[in-house]
């Protein structure tokens, strides 16, 4: 990504910093099972657009509260959230990304700019190449943490948010999402 593409993304995402800042402060403080408001900021910020949106919402919610302090795998979580009829790789890694917010999440925009796409809706073995795509993010942001452009990019969101207290991860996914 060339210099003037993240900087305009760095300071284009204070709305969204604010907003993921205020779900991971409130995950912690309140029961996201019952909590109206969190869900609200959640759905709102992660574009929950499920057909099935009220089961899909319940089942997503309980999940991350009764996990809040657990390690969860991706494939169980994958399984869980396909009982409610779909696939949800995204938000499958939403939810592990909350929980530890060193783990990266599956978005169309993080994964356009990092060269990735989904599989197929009707790719045969579509969960076990969904797997393997979460694999190859977790990969890909270990391999470029390490890099000089990861660094700069942290650096020059470390300057213009002195204060946010997020995960590097976080960090270059927040500027990857914001290009679009």
């Amino acid at each position: 990504m060339d210099n003037a593409r993240f900087e305009k993304a760095i300071s284009d995402l204070q709305q969204g910093l604010a907003k993921y800042q205020k779900i991971m402060r409130r995950f912690h403080e309140v029961n996201v099972k019952e909590d109206e408001e969190f869900q609200n900021d959640y759905k709102k910020f992660y574009g929950f657009r499920h057909p099935n949106v009220k089961d899909f919402s319940n089942g997503f919610f309980n999940l991350l509260e009764d996990n809040k302090n657990k390690a969860l795998e991706y494939p169980d979580v994958l399984k869980y959230l396909e009982t409610f009829g779909r696939l949800e790789a995204s938000f499958a890694s939403k939810l592990i990304a909350t929980i530890d917010p060193n783990k990266p999440i599956i978005d169309q925009y993080v994964l356009k700019n990092i060269g990735l796409k989904l599989p197929y809706t009707y790719a045969k073995d579509r969960f076990n190449k969904t797997v393997k795509l979460y694999d190859d993010v977790s990969d890909w942001y270990s391999t470029y943490l390490k890099t000089d452009d990861a660094k700069k990019m942290i650096q020059c969101f470390d300057q213009v948010y002195p204060n946010a207290e997020i995960t590097k991860i976080k960090k270059i996914d927040l500027i990857l999402w914001q290009t679009r």
